[in-house]
């Protein structure tokens, strides 16, 4: 497998890992980040070794990771302002 196929499918397991955890942190339950973090070094390895013009193959994929990623950090945010909520309303 060339280089910017394996990236292709690394970025595609990392986003799909991102929505399952958002889909976990959105269920309330809660999501270990490291897993996310060593698929994330996994794809900066692959990466260092892409030339310039590989790497605008793979900007699609980039930027839907980026969205992705969005979209975790947003879950995230808002359960931790749930959660802080919860934690006033009870200390009330």
């Amino acid at each position: 497998m060339d280089n910017v196929a394996k990236t292709a499918k690394e970025l595609r397991s990392l986003g799909s890992s991102m929505a399952k955890a958002r889909a976990k942190v959105r269920a309330g339950e809660a999501v270990s980040l490291e897993a996310l973090e060593s698929k994330v070094e996994a794809l900066c390895r692959s990466a260092e070794d892409l030339s310039e013009d590989d790497e605008g193959c793979l900007h699609d994929s980039l930027a839907e990771l980026l969205e992705e990623i969005e979209r975790l950090n947003d879950a995230i945010r808002l359960s931790m302002a749930e959660l802080s909520a919860q934690i006033g309303a009870a200390a009330d």
